[in-house]
């Protein structure tokens, strides 16, 4: 057999030439890249006789993937037999079809589960399985959904039926799996699909009974005879792969397997890493095989040791992923390494778009298969879906006059497409447009908006006149008008449609939309977002139809309603655009059997790389696979054991580094973050401390890696970017950046550039604008709470009242539930109906049922006895979230509105209280606090008289015991202690502070300086203590974050 090889083999390669020659079984473990699949294609070619023959080697791969890299390969075109490389599922399908199709009466074809048809049937039958081991609003998470795919999978892996596994959870006290058991019951025969592990399971049936059978069932063929099969990659296929593979050998198949169980990276989706351990386990009853090991020196010269990895570390996710364009994009320039023969390899497949468009955003090539990812992330899928899905809501809006939030949101997402592309500011004005005309102004209080446009929305005829009339009377808003046209006309297409079958209703949206020109003529001219578009048109096209030859009779609209709730990629074979080479973006999983130039290994932090997180801690997969292979015994229960998890899930981590460490061939570039945030992984430290540089900064004490910078990118973009860099340096750099302006690289002229201007001391004291906030005659009106944040910093009062900070949080919402139960209690409530009240306001929270979130409402239901503790003692009269405005002494256009939330009406007169849950004030700070002063000052002027104090009570967190409180006099008779005077205050009004009725004086003064600064034309950055938590900070010209940009 040698001597008809057309490559060179290693003594490890004859060697298992010879074992086959001989005749016998052969399981081969040898290290990674040493020559496994070389030697699978070559075997395969010698022994392929002159034209098509089922007699000749077949291959059998682990994926889909994996085939397709050897369906590219030379050998590949002297293999002889139909379908010559497979995978162990499409070989049982076609072992099923055969035996189904090929009779007097044939039966239908069995039809294959695919990836989106699991996920799809998963979530249909969590939601419709009674008796759930989680919460009903945990039915719908993608972790949930994620676990019990992993349970069906392993029970069809292992051949577990749902009494076996309703059995062994009632054993082991596993409530999950007999919940479990009832969901894999009708998995099988919830839509007539049959998924990969039942397909092998079925094919061994029919191999076993075949002979025996087939005259009586009227088959018309022979046994299906595969002479020579081989398994490359075996570690990575799964238990009913196995088998299928012992099923062959016992129908006189040889069979030669070739594993590297160091690098099995699909343990998650049920992989082996010994399965060919476990094949010759099983076969070796009867047989014996030959069973050989490579060792490194003689795969010589095939195999080479994987390289020991450069490492760099940044200081921020940005220059992280500059960096990497920035290396890539040298290696091609600089080097001539092809871009296709580079890759970027990360640990989770969600960070492959961002990298994706950092790469390209340095001019580097990105391979267009980096864009496998579901279908709603798609631009052009989303659009169709969202248009589909949204027209039937629209009219329906339209016609009745009331719409919920869904519909707003479907609408929003409508015309905000890429087929129309209306922005906000085009809806807002458009809509006043509309009340203008009919003479209306809209709901009290609404603002303009979506709900103005749906009645034209729902009219593709008004819609149109409307946008004729505009663009006739030459108004600014004709373009805006004709998107809103273009989309009225699209929603009625697209409800049309919905009723139809999906392919004809789809191709008839998708003509509507006229974009296809378009973008084929872009594509043609090299545009890479034209391809995409394209090539997700064609998948979706593609699916559509397998998807209606299964549902026949179903609509367009049940079409989308499926693709919506898709997690996972369209499972097609549409193929995509042929374009130029580009670097992969890989997964450790997707990266198996391949191998480039150079390799980055981007992104190794701690808690990403290795991920130790439990993957199966409800549905007990893991457990499941223990017991099955029989590691676990019933009879010892099944407790988890964290260690022994951990260290499981730390072999599965090491094993996708050592699968990505032996992808290059001549240089491996691990990187990481070191920032507030991230920090760089043990794997990544421990490549590090293993470099000369790093044991020579381990030798000075340094266990950390410095800082790295990214170079510029190798662009005209990035030579004008490092060009202006310098520029303060090097004034003779100018005439380089004018040359580069003038050759029309926008980045190179100053109105387009960002960065830093003017000296620190004057960036520190920038205002936000120019103009005036408040026309000097308008009325300001300020809060107590605003008084103190205008205080502190002016911009920071600006910003979020402008929407800067997040409407709500956890946090906040807490404070609520304090003030809303302050405000309806009365003296006939118990404490059990209070804390009844905050556990439903704790509900619609919808804060989650983690640990940290358990001990936050703990923390709050404390504070609620708290609370009660404190009510149930006050038995004077009070008013609860009084309102109360008053004028500003010496200010004729500035008022102070306050809601109190408690003034209590003793015998010697009014007292405020005013509930808190954050930070406990000391009693020194509570005597002068702004917001205390600010109360009493509204209601003296209010009511004419004084109240007599004010307190702060804070329902306590800890305990169960009275609110921390925290006093303040009355205003007639208070002295300011320690209040924190500004530098500018005159010096006759702090004197006068010092004697009683000081804290009025002070009252009056922090009222009109909040009132000034408010209306006043500059909005101050104003450093302090409260900078470490402000919101805004991303927009202070005070912090680095927010630098203001040159001009």
């Amino acid at each position: 057999m040698s001597e008809s090889t057309s490559v060179t083999l290693t003594r490890a390669q004859q060697m298992a030439w010879d074992a086959v020659a001989a005749g016998g079984c052969v399981s081969v473990s040898a290290p990674p890249r040493s020559g496994k699949t070389t030697l699978a294609l070559e075997i395969a070619r010698s022994l392929s006789r002159p034209g098509p023959s089922s007699a000749d080697p077949l291959i059998l791969v682990p994926t889909r993937a994996r085939r397709e890299l050897l369906e590219a390969t030379p050998q590949r075109l002297q293999l002889r037999r139909p379908h010559p490389i497979l995978t162990p599922a499409a070989l049982a399908f076609d072992i099923i079809n055969t035996w189904r199709t090929n009779r007097a009466a044939p039966l239908a074809p069995a039809a294959l589960r695919t990836g989106a048809d699991e996920e799809a049937a998963i979530a249909r039958l969590v939601a419709q399985t009674p008796n759930p081991p989680v919460p009903e609003d945990a039915l719908e998470t993608p972790a949930l959904l994620t676990q019990v795919r992993n349970l069906c999978a392993r029970c069809g892996d292992y051949g577990i039926g749902p009494e076996q596994l309703r059995q062994w959870g009632r054993e082991l006290g596993i409530s999950a799996w007999e919940w479990g058991a009832d969901i894999l019951a009708n998995y099988h025969a919830d839509d007539g699909l049959i998924d990969a592990a039942r397909c092998q399971d079925d094919a061994c049936t029919i191999l076993s009974r075949w002979d025996r059978d087939a005259a009586e069932c009227g088959v018309g063929v022979a046994r299906p005879r595969y002479p020579l099969v081989i398994v490359d990659d075996i570690h990575d296929m799964t238990g009913a792969s196995v088998r299928l593979l012992e099923q062959l050998r016992r129908q006189g198949s040889q069979l030669l397997v070739l594993s590297s169980p160091t690098v099995c990276v699909d343990v998650h989706r049920g992989a082996l890493a010994n399965a060919a351990k476990d094949l010759v386990d099983l076969c070796d009853r009867r047989e014996s095989w030959t069973r050989l090991t490579w060792a490194p020196e003689q795969c010589a010269p095939v195999y080479q040791p994987p390289r020991h990895p450069e490492v760099a570390v940044y200081a921020s996710q940005y220059d992280h992923d500059a960096a990497i364009a920035s290396t890539l994009q040298r290696r091609h320039l600089y080097d001539g390494v092809d871009y296709a023969d580079m890759a970027v390899i990360v640990r989770q497949g969600g960070m492959i778009d961002q990298l994706a468009y950092a790469l390209r955003l340095g001019g580097v090539s990105v391979d267009a298969r980096a864009r496998r990812i579901a279908p709603m992330r798609q631009p052009l899928t989303r659009a169709l879906v969202e248009l589909i899905g949204g027209a039937a809501r629209v009219r329906r809006g339209g016609e009745v006059g009331e719409v919920d939030e869904e519909t707003r949101e479907a609408v929003r997402a409508v015309v905000g497409s890429l087929f129309v592309a209306l922005d906000d500011l085009d809806i807002v004005r458009l809509a006043r447009r509309v009340r203008a005309d009919v003479g209306e102004d809209g709901a009290a209080g609404a603002l303009p908006g979506i709900d103005d446009l749906l009645d034209l929305l729902g009219r593709e005829e008004q819609a149109d006149a409307f946008a004729r009339r505009l663009r006739e009377d030459n108004d600014p808003l004709a373009d805006a008008a004709d998107k809103l046209a273009r989309a009225a006309m699209l929603l009625a297409v697209a409800e049309r449609a919905a009723i139809r079958d999906p392919l004809e209703g789809l191709g008839t949206v998708w003509a509507a939309t006229g974009l296809e020109l378009r973008w084929r003529e872009a594509a043609l001219a090299g545009s890479g977002e034209a391809h995409d578009h394209l090539d997700d048109a064609l998948a979706l096209f593609r699916h559509a139809d397998f998807w209606s030859q299964r549902h026949l009779g179903a609509r367009l609209a049940e079409y989308v309603a499926y693709v919506r709730d898709l997690n996972v990629p369209l499972d097609t074979v549409a193929v995509d655009a042929q374009r130029v080479g580009g670097v992969a973006l890989l997964t450790p999983s997707q990266a198996a059997g391949r191998s480039f130039d150079t390799v980055v290994i981007a992104g190794v932090n701690e808690d990403v790389w290795p991920n130790l997180a439990q993957r199966d801690s409800l549905m007990r997969a893991g457990t499941l696979v223990d017991l099955a292979s029989g590691r676990l015994d019933v009879a010892h229960g099944a407790s988890v054991d964290i260690a022994a998890a951990s260290r499981a899930t730390e072999t599965d981590e090491r094993r996708m580094l050592e699968m990505a460490l032996t992808r290059a061939r001549e240089r491996t570039i691990m990187t990481g973050i070191d920032s507030r945030d991230q920090a760089p992984s043990r794997y990544l430290l421990s490549a590090w401390a293993h470099t000369d540089e790093g044991r020579a900064e381990r030798d000075r004490g340094a266990f950390v890696p410095p800082l790295s910078h990214p170079e510029p990118a190798l662009t005209s973009r990035g030579l004008a970017t490092e060009l202006r860099r310098q520029l303060l340096a090097n004034q003779r750099l100018v005439d380089a950046l004018t040359l580069l302006a003038a050759s029309g690289e926008e980045a190179a002229i100053p109105r387009t550039w960002t960065g830093l201007a003017g000296t620190p001391a004057e960036r520190a004291t920038w205002h936000t604008s120019t103009q005036r906030v408040w026309p000097e005659e308008r009325t300001v009106s300020v809060s107590p709470s605003s008084v103190q944040k205008l205080l502190d910093c002016p911009l920071n009062w600006f910003l979020t009242r402008q929407g800067g900070q997040k409407p709500s949080d956890i946090s906040r919402g807490k404070g609520l539930i304090i003030h809303y139960l302050a405000e309806i209690y009365t003296e006939s409530m118990t404490c059990a109906e209070m804390l009844a009240i905050a556990e439903e306001q704790w509900r619609d929270l919808k804060a989650g049922t983690g640990y940290e979130a358990t001990r936050e409402k703990n923390r709050l239901m404390t504070r609620v006895r708290s609370l009660y503790q404190f009510l149930s003692t006050r038995h004077a009269p009070a008013d609860v979230e009084k309102p109360v405005r008053a004028r500003i002494a010496g200010d004729a256009h500035a008022v102070v509105n306050a809601k109190i939330d408690r003034i209590e009406h003793g015998d010697d007169g009014e007292h405020i209280f005013d509930f808190k849950t954050g930070q406990t004030a000391t009693n020194a700070a509570a005597k002068s606090d702004p917001q205390l002063a600010v109360y009493q000052y509204a209601l003296e002027a209010e009511t004419g008289v004084a109240p007599t104090g004010a307190t702060l009570v804070y329902p306590t967190a800890e305990d169960v015991k009275d609110p921390t409180m925290r006093a303040q006099r009355s205003l007639a008779d208070a002295v300011p202690t320690q209040a924190k005077l500004p530098a500018d205050m005159p010096d006759d009004l702090r004197e006068a502070l010092h004697a009683p009725g000081g804290m009025r004086l002070l009252a009056e003064y922090y009222l009109a300086t909040a009132a000034q600064r408010a209306r006043d034309n500059a909005t101050d950055a104003t450093p302090g203590a409260a900078c470490r938590i402000c919101p805004v900070a991303s927009s202070c010209p005070a912090k680095p974050q927010g630098e203001r940009t040159l001009p």
